[in-house]
């Protein structure tokens, strides 16, 4: 059978589904392991779910020219090896979890190493999932990524649970070390993209370019963070039942824009996409905001993530347009870089607003940093219509 690129763009999705278990099924269980097992507070959890996304963007500069420099796959293979150590160092805090302050310390240890692990792998999947479908069709590429990312945190996070009330959080963690071995080994068979040749942006011109689709993305992720932080923690306070459910939501309703909507960016432009995906984001936040039955709560969690799921791929087609091609990797790594930070930053700023307010005051935030995204979103829009945010090639003279 002839190897066609809508052949290598699944098996490439199947692998960073697989891969990316690391991150989805421990996601709902690691808050309840911080807070109820080791017994500590919000802003620790906080603290823990946010220390993956610290290192992940002090790993993405270096991700993205890994890949430009030796190739997607090579970077997104380094990446799975790491994630595969992951879920052993996640046993082993289980494992000390009688001394608290051991056991939290390696499990930051193992946030740490994943934040490194899913850099180096999502970066080079993307720019992999890009020259797979050609930068004219950037945005298909970037939709699968993203299907695969969210899937694995939709059908990971109730799996997560379920295993983790049935067999404890050591059986998650073996597990997710288990599924990347194998995500890894499907993706290590793919024929490796070649290296373009060229001269390299600096990083400081490539974020030059693309800081403002970046920006908007950012904005756009405090919602994804605060619900990935405190969901849990949110129907506990309700005194509600099956949490997990709401990530499965939002998973769900994620993959559903992406396998109907994802044409889109290419089509219509990513900057109008984006705007039409950010007022449905805001609406899930404002949702879930004021959700009193888990039922609302689930509807603006499922909201939220379809006005999020075109909102990654629609921003990034605005980031990759504005590179040459032989920089689209270091691109592509600063652009997520800006998610990054809100990942970082946001459970434990939105924390602070749980003692005074509550959890559903995190939501709030989420929806008023949506709204930010979308005035970003129609700035780009104008510069679109303008012409101002053609294709331009790299000249270093130019640029200094």
């Amino acid at each position: 059978m002839r190897d066609t690129s809508s052949q290598r763009l699944l098996y490439l999705t199947i692998g960073i589904f697989l891969v990316y278990l690391t991150v989805g099924a421990p996601l709902p269980v690691i808050p309840r392991f911080v807070h109820e097992t080791l017994g500590y507070s919000p802003l620790v959890v906080g603290l823990v779910i946010g220390a993956q996304a610290a290192a992940t963007l002090l790993a993405r500069t270096f991700a993205g020219a890994l890949s430009d420099r030796r190739g997607p796959k090579f970077c997104a293979l380094a990446g799975a090896v790491i994630c595969i150590v992951v879920g052993l160092i996640y046993a082993a805090a289980v494992a000390l979890s009688g001394n608290r302050s051991l056991s939290l310390a390696v499990l930051v240890l193992g946030r740490l190493v994943l934040g490194v692990g899913d850099s180096l792998f999502i970066t080079g999947a993307m720019s992999w999932s890009v020259h797979i479908t050609g930068p004219q069709r950037a945005g298909k590429g970037l939709v699968w990524v993203g299907a695969a990312l969210y899937g694995a945190t939709a059908l990971g996070a109730p799996l997560g649970v379920q295993a983790a009330q049935d067999h404890g959080f050591a059986t998650v963690a073996i597990a997710v070390a288990v599924l990347a071995a194998l995500g890894g080994l499907l993706v290590a068979r793919l024929p490796a993209p070649p290296v373009i040749a060229g001269t390299r942006m600096p990083l400081a011109h490539v974020i030059g370019r693309i800081w403002k689709p970046g920006l908007g993305l950012a904005m756009s992720g405090i919602g994804f963070a605060v619900i990935a932080a405190f969901v849990t923690l949110f129907y506990e306070e309700r005194g509600w039942q099956n949490a997990a459910y709401a990530l499965t939501a939002f998973g769900v309703a994620f993959i559903v824009a992406r396998i109907f909507f994802g044409s889109l960016p290419d089509r219509l432009g990513g900057a109008r996409v984006a705007l039409a995906s950010l007022a449905v984001e805001i609406a899930g936040q404002g949702l879930l905001w004021t959700a009193a039955s888990p039922i609302m709560a689930m509807a603006g969690a499922a909201l939220t993530g379809f006005g999020y799921s075109l909102t990654f791929p629609a921003l990034g087609v605005e980031a990759v347009r504005r590179v040459p091609q032989q920089s689209r990797g270091a691109a592509l790594g600063a652009y997520v870089v800006c998610l990054d930070l809100a990942l970082a930053l946001g459970p434990p700023v939105a924390s602070l607003l749980v003692q005074p307010f509550g959890y559903a005051a995190t939501y709030l935030l989420g929806a008023g940093c949506a709204a930010l995204a979308a005035l970003i979103a129609t700035s780009l829009l104008r510069e679109d219509e303008a012409g101002g945010a053609a294709p331009r090639a790299y000249s270093e003279r130019a640029e200094s």
